[in-house]
C-alpha cells in the first residue's frame, strides 16, 4: 500500500494529465473503490487531491457518478463503516452546494437502499450521525422522508439497525447491540413532537417479512430496545400500542411469543402484557390467546422452555371471573395436538405449574380436566403421563393421578395403560432412560391396579413393545 501510495504522489506532478488520464479510462474510480474496500483514508485523500481547485465540478461530478448497481462512493463507504473516507465524500459534494449534498446523501441504490441503509446495518453511529445532519439540513419534512425511506424488502434503516444477527457468543456483541440502541435513537429523534404520528407510523412498519423492529429486537433478547419502542408511544395513544404489540410476522408470531419461549425474559413479559393491559382486559386476553403459525401460544412456547415465572404471568393475565376463557387457554392443542401440559411433561420439573393447569378446572368442569390429562400427541400418541414416567417425576405423577376420582379407577388405569404408536405404555417409559429409572416411579404406576384387577396389571406388566 506504501508502494501505491508513493505511485500515487509522483503522478500528481501532473494533475490535469492524471486527472484526464484515470477519467477516461476509470483507472481512478477503480482506485478509489479498492480504497475504500480496505478502509484507506489516506490513499482515498491523495485521489480526490489529484483534482486541482478549477476541477471541482468535474470531481463532484464523478464522486457522485453511479456504478452498475446505482450505487455511488457513499453507499460503499457506510456500507464498509469508514467515517472518515464518508467525512471526504461529504466535504467534496458539499462544495458544490447543500441542495446537491443533500440529493448524494439521499440517493438510492437499484435496491432502493440509501447509505443510512447500509450505515444502520453495519453499526455506524457517528456515520449515521453525519448523514442524518446533512439531510437535516434541507428541513424536517426532508429529513422525515429521508428516515422513512424503504428498500425492495420494505426494510426501512430502523430495520436495519438490528438486522445482522449477532451470536450469542460473538465478543463484542453487547457494543454492538449497544451501538444499534443509539442508532435507534437517532432515528427516533430525527421526528420532533409535533410529528408523532409519523414516528409511530415509522415505529410500526413491517418488511415483506411482515417483521417489525419489535420483532427482531425481540429475537435478539434486546429489552432495553423493546422499552426504547414501547415508550414511544403516548399516554392517549393505547389503542395503537396495542395495534402494534399485536402485529404478527410471517410466522404469525407477536413479540410475546419470542419472549415467553427462548428468550425467557419475564420482565419484557411483564411489559407487553402491561402496555396491551391499558386498553382493557379484552385486549390483554386477546393478546395472551393468540396463536401463531404452529397453533402456539405464549402458554406452549413458555411451557417449551421451562419457564414457570412466565407461565404464571399469563395465567394471571385471567380474572377470577373469567374461568372459561382460562379453561379454553389451558386446553388449546397446538398442531401436533400438544397442550402446555405435553411440554411442560418435557421440559419443566416444577409441580407448582401442573397445579397451576390442573387448577384451572372447577369442580363442575371435571370432565373436560380428565380429557385434557389424558390428552395424546398427534403423532405418537404420548400422553404427559409418558414423559414423566421417563424422568421419574413423581411428585408429577402424583398431581396427574389426583385429578381422577376414587370412582373414576377404570378410567386411570385405561390412562396408565395408554400406549403410544410404538406400543409403548408408562412403564416402558419408566424404564426407558437408566439413568432416571427409579423402583419408585413403577411402583407408583403399579399401585393403581386393585386387587380385582389382576387381569389388567397383568397384562400392563407383560405388554411388549
Amino acid at each position: 500500500m506504501q508502494l501505491l501510495l508513493t505511485l500515487a504522489s509522483l503522478v500528481l506532478v501532473s494533475q490535469s494529465t492524471y486527472t484526464k488520464k484515470f477519467m477516461t479510462e476509470q483507472n481512478w474510480r477503480n482506485e478509489l473503490h479498492n480504497a475504500m474496500c480496505y478502509k484507506d483514508a489516506d490513499y482515498v485523500k491523495v485521489l480526490l487531491n489529484a483534482f486541482g481547485e478549477d476541477e471541482n465540478k468535474k470531481l463532484i461530478e464523478y464522486v457522485m457518478k453511479e456504478d452498475e448497481d446505482q450505487k455511488t462512493f457513499l453507499h460503499y463507504s457506510s456500507r464498509e463503516g469508514s467515517e472518515e473516507i464518508v467525512k471526504l465524500l461529504l466535504n467534496v459534494v458539499g462544495k458544490g452546494g447543500n441542495e446537491k449534498l443533500i440529493e448524494y446523501v439521499m440517493k438510492e441504490d437499484k435496491y432502493h437502499k440509501t447509505s443510512l441503509h447500509y450505515s444502520s446495518l453495519e453499526s455506524g453511529v457517528e456515520i449515521v450521525k453525519l448523514l442524518l445532519n446533512v439531510v437535516g439540513e434541507g428541513g424536517k419534512e426532508k429529513l422525515i422522508e429521508y428516515v422513512m425511506k424503504e428498500d425492495e424488502d420494505k426494510r426501512t434503516a430502523l430495520h436495519y439497525s438490528l438486522q445482522k444477527n449477532y451470536k450469542h457468543f460473538f465478543p463484542h456483541r453487547s457494543i454492538k447491540l449497544q451501538k444499534n440502541k443509539e442508532i435507534i435513537k437517532l432515528l427516533l429523534n430525527a421526528f420532533p413532537k409535533d410529528e408523532q404520528k409519523k414516528k409511530i407510523e415509522y415505529v410500526m412498519k413491517e418488511d415483506q417479512c411482515k417483521n417489525t423492529i419489535l420483532h427482531l429486537a425481540s429475537r435478539k433478547n434486546n429489552e432495553e430496545i423493546v422499552e426504547l419502542l414501547l415508550n414511544a408511544f403516548g399516554e392517549d395513544e393505547n389503542k395503537k400500542l396495542f395495534q402494534y404489540v399485536m402485529k404478527k410476522d410471517e410466522d404469525k408470531k407477536t413479540a410475546l411469543h419470542y419472549w415467553s419461549g427462548k428468550a425467557g425474559n419475564e420482565e419484557i413479559v411483564y411489559l407487553l402484557l402491561n402496555a396491551v393491559s391499558k386498553g382493557g382486559n379484552r385486549n390483554l386476553i386477546e393478546y395472551v390467546m393468540t396463536q401463531d403459525k404452529k397453533q402456539r401460544t405464549a402458554l406452549h412456547d413458555s411451557s417449551k422452555h421451562g419457564n414457570k415465572k412466565i407461565v404464571k404471568l399469563l395465567l394471571n393475565a385471567f380474572s377470577e371471573n373469567q374461568n372459561k376463557k382460562l379453561i379454553e387457554y389451558v386446553i388449546k392443542e397446538d398442531e401436533n395436538k400438544k397442550t402446555a401440559l405435553h411440554y411442560w411433561s418435557r421440559n419443566g420439573s416444577n409441580d407448582e405449574i401442573v397445579k397451576s393447569l390442573l387448577n384451572a378446572f372447577g369442580k363442575d368442569e371435571h370432565k373436560k380436566l380428565i380429557e385434557y390429562v389424558m390428552t395424546e400427541k398427534k403423532y405418537n400418541q404420548t400422553t404427559a403421563l409418558h414423559y414423566y414416567s421417563e424422568f421419574g417425576r413423581l411428585e408429577m405423577i402424583k398431581l396427574l393421578f389426583s385429578s381422577f376420582t376414587k370412582d373414576e379407577n377404570k378410567k386411570l388405569i385405561e390412562f396408565v395403560m395408554k400406549k403410544t404408536i410404538t406400543g409403548n405404555t408408562c412403564l416402558h417409559f419408566a424404564m426407558l432412560n437408566p439413568v432416571t429409572a427409579t423402583v419408585e416411579t413403577v411402583e407408583l404406576l403399579l399401585s393403581v391396579f386393585g386387587h380385582n384387577e389382576n387381569e389388567k396389571l397383568i397384562k400392563f406388566v407383560m405388554e411388549k413393545k
